[in-house]
């Protein structure tokens, strides 16, 4: 016996741990790429934990917004702007222009993507620079990569303007996929990885290692620009890495010195029309201060005259009585019926129905049971407290009329009926 519970427990113990670890760890999904840089995502490349992580620890403050660009210029305060995506397309060239406006007045901004386009702008031409793909982010080969321990090694440029806390990343190969390729000496470069590129010769197709550059920075006027190729290093994986969660500090020292607003993406306030939303008369006088104002004072003066008016408008509402209770009228009405008629072995027969019921309800007396007539006249007793001789000499009286043909006459009925209501207001005041 001993022995079966034994092994009964092992047996359990066993089952409760294979329980346990198939369920305490959850599966993470690296390949929905509606999660990808999400501010609401907390998957591992989504940015849930990245916001909460960076909005406590930046010097001045941090927060998400999902807003059109123009919202970003309203802001009265130098501003540093993170823009984190895998691929960001500025089509618009009126974007570009107030975006690098935007820095030249003194602001900073960092482009975390690794492939930044734009189909109507020059803009490898005014930035002097571009970014390049290596390959795209395929998350089976990157679990593959990680299962076989693959690295890439991103370092910091010699002389680069970083807090040196660390001087060599080593990271999955998969989430460095691009690099800046940079056609002036304005650019300072910061930090750079090796990439695996193809080149084409005579000969045919040669693959050689290059190390290039994955974050630089510029100065834009009075304010700096930093182009950075590592978006998937600055989301909720890396946020939780040991090493890498000091690559993002350091990066983002560089926008420390300033509030820092984040933005998933760039665009203006218009629809896909092309009809400008902030065009709009009342967007027209939100975005100016002093028409906001009077129209926020147009709208107090109108809700106060409503107000007043009412006020001065209302009337005494007229008092009226309540409907009159008919219910006793309805009584004698069906009484007076019952009296022509002079049926009283019917009423009687209603009243002892009524009172049966009552007692089986309330008292839970069957009198319906004859057989058991003594067992039931002594429990009735007993509850309305009276003689058993007199319930017995009044339920004989009344079972001789409702089994019977007999009718009683006017003062046996009211005799009975009494009884009846005697009994059961006996046993109402017993409480039982």
């Amino acid at each position: 016996m001993k022995r079966n519970l034994l092994v009964l427990g092992i047996a359990l113990a066993v089952f409760l741990a294979v329980y346990y670890v198939k369920h305490a760890y959850r599966i993470f999904r690296w390949d929905d790429k509606q999660t990808y840089f999400n501010h609401l995502s907390d998957e591992p490349l989504g940015m849930c934990l990245f916001d909460s992580i960076a909005s406590q620890t930046a010097t001045h403050s941090y927060r998400y917004m999902d807003v059109p660009f123009e919202r970003i210029e309203k802001m009265k305060q130098p501003l540093s702007l993170l823009i984190v995506t895998d691929y960001m397309t500025i089509n618009d060239s009126l974007l570009a222009v107030q975006l690098f406006d935007f820095v030249k007045k003194g602001n900073q901004v960092m482009m975390v993507t690794e492939n930044l386009r734009s189909w109507e702008y020059p803009l490898k031409k005014v930035l002097k620079a571009e970014t390049v793909t290596e390959k795209d982010l395929i998350a089976d080969s990157l679990k593959l990569a990680f299962k076989r321990g693959d690295t890439r090694l991103v370092s910091p440029v010699k002389d680069a303007p970083l807090p040196q806390s660390l001087s060599q990343y080593r990271v999955n190969p998969w989430l460095v996929n691009g690099f800046v390729q940079l056609y002036s000496h304005e650019w300072e470069q910061l930090l750079a990885a090796p990439f695996n590129l193809l080149e084409y010769t005579d000969d045919g197709t040669v693959e050689k290692t290059e190390t290039n550059v994955v974050a630089a920075v510029r100065r834009m006027g009075k304010g700096q620009l930093c182009l950075v190729t590592t978006p998937y290093l600055f989301t909720n994986y890396a946020a939780l890495h040991p090493q890498l969660c000091r690559y993002q500090h350091q990066l983002l020292s560089q926008l420390d010195d300033r509030p820092i607003v984040r933005l998933e993406r760039l665009y203006l306030e218009t629809d896909y029309s092309g009809e400008g939303l902030g065009e709009s008369p009342l967007r027209y006088l939100l975005d100016n201060e002093p028409l906001r104002w009077a129209l926020y004072t147009a709208l107090a003066t109108l809700l106060l005259f409503m107000v007043f008016t009412a006020r001065r408008r209302q009337r005494v509402i007229p008092y009226k009585a309540p409907p009159a209770n008919h219910n006793l009228e309805f009584v004698r009405f069906m009484g007076s019926i019952y009296c022509q008629q002079h049926d009283s072995n019917d009423l009687l027969r209603k009243k002892y129905t009524y009172f049966c019921e009552e007692l089986r309800r309330c008292q839970l007396i069957d009198l319906s049971d004859r057989n058991r007539s003594d067992e039931v006249i002594a429990l009735l007793a007993r509850t309305a407290d009276v003689p058993v001789d007199e319930v017995r000499r009044v339920l004989t009286r009344i079972w001789v009329y409702v089994d019977g043909d007999d009718s009683p006459d006017n003062k046996t009925l009211c005799g009975c009926i009494d009884d009846m209501n005697y009994l059961l207001t006996r046993c109402r005041q017993t409480g039982r």
